[in-house]
């Protein structure tokens, strides 16, 4: 039985569409899957693969955090499996929204949404929410509230629906 979601696909290679807060135009930028995925990596798979700055994805352009609002990143395969990543960035960079989706046949698969915002101006306190995907809708599904960077209090968000 084939494995539709293994890393043996033929990539293409990762774009990143990218904004600057003091510019009107797009910038594009397109890695070599080697530049864009860890350098552990054998086989690459959109799915699997773990991104060189996962933590950090403002690394892959050359400009100061503050000045980038938007960062979009495009993967696809030959098989017709794409991610799509968007990150929008606010108060100098130090708040974030992101979006994954996950697609097949451009049917999505997965998608979630995942906000940092920070609660006070001297960036210690963060309060972070995961939403899923569940029929159509965006659920929350965790809140984190980070003191220092340490995890003060997790909660998870009971299904109700």
């Amino acid at each position: 039985m084939e494995c539709n979601w293994c890393g043996n696909e033929s990539m293409k290679d990762p774009i990143i569409r990218y904004k600057l807060v003091d510019e009107k135009n797009w910038r594009y930028l397109t890695l070599d899957k080697e530049q864009f995925y860890d350098s552990d990596e054998k086989e690459f798979s959109i799915f699997d693969s773990v991104e060189k700055h996962f933590l950090e994805p403002r690394q892959y352009i050359n400009f100061e955090h503050s000045r980038i609002s938007f960062l979009n990143f495009f993967l696809e395969d030959e098989k017709g499996h794409k991610v799509i990543k968007k990150i929008t960035y606010w108060n100098n960079g130090s708040n974030q929204i992101q979006e994954y989706i996950q697609l097949s046949n451009n049917i999505v698969i997965q998608r979630t949404l995942i906000s940092s915002v920070y609660l006070d101006d001297e960036m210690k306190d963060c309060l972070v929410t995961r939403f899923d995907q569940y029929n159509e809708n965006l659920i929350p599904v965790t809140q984190i509230i980070l003191k220092g960077g340490e995890i003060l209090k997790t909660f998870d968000i009971p299904k109700s629906w």
